[in-house]
């Protein structure tokens, strides 16, 4: 697995934030989107992105150097 696949994710999960920012300080698209629920996909797009970096890519990381059980209960706290 190359590296460019969880770089772009991440970049991916990064441009959300500015993105639903400038989404909900602009009244007007703030209120077109309100309308369609776009401002909630950035939200969620963003955070599923995050969370499939950690599941994905950080999580197996820790595994190597702790127990199963201490991973799992660090990734649910």
């Amino acid at each position: 697995m190359t590296l460019a696949l969880p770089l772009t994710l991440t970049l991916l999960a990064g441009l959300a934030i500015p993105a639903g920012a400038s989404v909900s300080t602009v009244s007007p698209i703030r209120k077109a989107c309100l309308a369609h629920d776009i401002d909630s996909f950035v939200s969620y797009f963003g955070g599923g992105a995050l969370l499939a970096a950690i599941a994905l890519v950080l999580l197996p990381y820790g595994i190597e150097h702790v127990s199963v059980l201490a991973a799992s209960f660090a990734f649910l706290i």
